[in-house]
């Protein structure tokens, strides 16, 4: 049941910490770029926990700068949830630019906003190879659009290209993906019925939605790091692609169904609240 209260009391401090945020993060781009992620991942971090989100982190978060992780991707929460856990810049397509508060986020989060045109490709590649060079992570969710939790939807393999990029240092890139699963709601499993509280996909409308997901309650997405790879480990950008995307859905299909990781492998991992999970990461 959705909670008139929850959702009001819920928005209203989002909104508060935003604005209280909004205008630091601002200065501190234009003055202090080295700096830029310090706000973001504590807004985060204070925004999934205002929305009654729990992390439950496994695997290893990158340990070194920068890394490309791929993940899989339906609803706007992604992006609050991977932002409370590291400092990342995140590859968009350019549309999301125009949005209204969306955009001006997405900026001062130092967003890399991309045409998908072919012609455009070239441009993408040196726009990436930049925010590469300033020891920015970037996340990529290359279904290109968001899927309702059931099932990963297919790669676009052509993004697997800025796999090629190399930092200034001439390392190989590393390239980690990840599984974002929503798998309990106020403490309970979730199944088909409840998954589109969370993701947001097809024709859904955006404010309603985050109306909605504001009332629920507690939700728990378990966070799933998988090793890093590069490139050079694959005959091609397609065949790194299919790699990432077998793990991703393996993991989807495992957290979905309820089945997972052992008692003992289960007590290896550590749950966090998003502030001791984004502690953890850093």
């Amino acid at each position: 049941m959705i909670s008139f209260v929850l959702s009001a009391s819920r928005l209203t401090a989002l909104v508060l910490l935003t604005l209280a945020l909004l205008p630091a993060q601002y200065v501190i781009v234009k003055l202090f770029p080295a700096f830029s992620y310090a706000i973001p991942v504590r807004f985060h971090r204070l925004a999934a926990k205002i929305m009654g989100v729990r992390i439950e982190l496994r695997g290893k978060p990158p340990a070194e700068s920068p890394v490309l992780l791929i993940a899989n991707h339906s609803s706007y929460m992604d992006i609050v949830l991977i932002s409370a856990l590291l400092p990342v810049s995140f590859v968009a397509k350019s549309e999301i630019a125009r949005w209204p508060l969306f955009g001006t986020l997405g900026r001062l989060q130092n967003t890399v906003f991309i045409d998908r045109k072919p012609t455009a490709a070239q441009e993408h590649l040196q726009a990436v190879e930049k925010a590469l060079d300033k020891k920015q992570n970037l996340v990529i969710f290359p279904e290109g659009t968001s899927g309702d939790g059931n099932r990963l939807l297919p790669f676009k393999h052509t993004l697997f290209r800025v796999a090629a990029c190399k930092p200034q240092d001439g390392k190989d890139l590393l390239v980690q993906p990840l599984c974002l699963s929503f798998v309990e709601l106020n403490g309970l499993p979730v199944g088909r019925l409840e998954r589109p509280f969370y993701c947001w996909y097809g024709d859904m409308d955006l404010i309603p939605h985050i109306w909605r997901l504001l009332g629920l309650g507690k939700m728990t997405v378990v966070a799933e790091f998988f090793p890093p790879v590069t490139l050079s480990q694959f005959p091609d950008h397609k065949a790194l692609s299919a790699h990432c995307h077998a793990q991703i859905a393996s993991a989807m299909s495992q957290r979905i169904s309820g089945r997972g990781q052992n008692p003992a492998q289960i007590a290896q991992n550590q749950a966090f609240s998003p502030l001791n999970a984004a502690a953890s990461a850093r």
